[in-house]
Parts: structure tokens; sequence; C-alpha cells
């Protein structure tokens, strides 16, 4: 009897490090995957937000500011369309509005993450 136990112990071990190898590629690609996306939105964002700053300044209608921060959205590979952007006129400049969603494939789950960003001439800094 004494010898079952024994090996029973050993194949414990053996399940928690496998248990452990698992969650630990989970964390790596769940991470791989998510990262990157966050890295792309805040770019993303800053484009917004600058457009939006000197919009007085450089005198561009809405419709070209849209379609500046579209051409920035796709070279970054996100996934927006032209109807996501709203850019208004206000009475001080501009307001941006973008929102969207990121699907994200982690193997056995997906998700999307949600990203909203709003610019204007009169609060940012």
């Amino acid at each position: 009897m004494r010898t079952r136990s024994a090996k029973a112990e050993l194949g414990g071990g053996k399940i928690q490090l496998l248990l452990a190898l698992l969650i630990t590629a989970a964390l790596f690609i769940s991470g791989w995957r998510i990262i990157p996306i966050y890295i792309k939105s805040y770019d993303f964002q800053d484009t917004i937000r600058q457009k939006a700053k000197f919009a007085r300044v450089e005198r561009k209608t809405p419709e070209a500011v849209r379609d500046e921060i579209y051409k920035k959205a796709q070279e970054l590979e996100l996934p927006v369309e032209r109807s996501q952007i709203r850019v208004s006129q206000t009475s001080i400049g501009l307001r941006i509005s973008v929102n969207y969603r990121v699907p994200v494939d982690l193997i056995v789950y997906s998700l999307e993450i949600p990203f909203e960003y709003v610019a204007d001439t009169g609060t940012t800094i």
C-alpha cells in the first residue's frame, strides 16, 4: 500500500506542473494579443487629441479632420469605420468623438475590447 500512495503523490506533482504551465501559457498568449491593441489605441487617442487641439490653427474642415483620423486608424490597423468618427463644429473649434470595439481571439475565448475617445478644442491641453 505504501507504494501506491507514493506513486499518487508523484502523479500529483506532474499534474500541478502541467496546470502551472497551462496557466502561464494562457497568460502569455493573452498578453501577447491584448497589449499591442492598447498600444495602438493609445497612439490613436493621441492623434485625436492633437487634431482637436490644433483644429483652430490648422483651419481644416470637419470632413478633412475625419479623413485624417480615419487614415491614422487604417495605418494602425484598428477596426474603425468613417461613420464611427464624429467631428462637429463648436463655438471654440472642433469636438471629435470615436467609439469602436476591437475583437480579440484568445484561442479558447473571444472578447471585444471597447474604446471611446472624446476630444474638444477647448478641453485639450
